[in-house]
């Protein structure tokens, strides 16, 4: 293996033996680090005595931190240990150089293609024929990720009641959870209906802006 892409992992600091992993990191030609912050991966060629004791001269990696935006930064999908997943949405832009990993990842990609094209290689298939149909191919969105982890239509869908109504056509989108922004109006509307409902006298505030007034309960 010459080079390894480590996008939002830090396994120096989450694989059992960090012995093994920084053996195996220092026999790369490359690592690509794709986070906002820097890690013990991103900086593992550094002596740092007891806690982490390495000859960093003999270690000849070369590597690359790619500063990407944090989890408040970006729109999309996440999910815990309680296996519940939410969407949630950006909270601010991406501070400096940081850039979202879509798009570093997308970049990478057409980079890649071009090369392909130009220069040509081994097995070029699963570069040059990867469907990558986004409205904008440098920047696909989270939606539209969504979209395509929900599916395609892989021949026409027909109502079951009256086969000759096609709901689907080959190669649509499929729909189920990937709504975001209708899911999002949905839960400002059920929010507003509960502060009517409250009748606390916060119904002049806007949609998605309510707080309670009931007091606390003594801990």
């Amino acid at each position: 293996m010459n080079g390894y892409v480590c996008q939002g992992f830090n396994p120096l600091m989450s694989v059992p033996n960090r012995a093994k992993v920084t053996a195996a990191l220092s026999k790369l030609k490359w690592l690509v680090v794709m986070d906002p912050l820097a890690t013990e991966t991103s900086r593992f060629w550094e002596n740092h005595g007891d806690v982490h004791n390495v000859d960093s001269a003999k270690i000849q990696t070369e590597v690359f931190h790619l500063p990407t935006n944090l989890f408040a930064e970006d729109e999309g999908s996440i999910s815990n240990s309680a296996r519940i997943i939410q969407w949630h949405w950006a909270a601010a832009q991406p501070p400096g150089d940081a850039r979202y990993d879509i798009e570093i990842m997308a970049e990478l990609f057409l980079k890649l293609k071009d090369m392909y094209a130009r220069q040509g290689g081994a097995n070029p298939e699963p570069i040059q024929k990867l469907s990558w149909a986004y409205k904008r191919p440098e920047a696909p969105t989270a939606e539209e990720l969504m979209r395509e982890l929900n599916g395609k239509a892989l021949a026409d869908l027909t109502d079951p009641a009256d086969p000759t109504k096609v709901l689907r056509k080959t190669g649509e989108q499929l729909d189920s959870f990937a709504q975001p922004a209708r899911r999002r109006q949905h839960r400002l509307g059920l929010l507003d209906l509960y502060r009517r409902l409250d009748g606390k006298g916060q119904h002049d505030r806007p949609a998605g802006q309510f707080r309670s007034q009931r007091p606390r309960r003594p801990r």
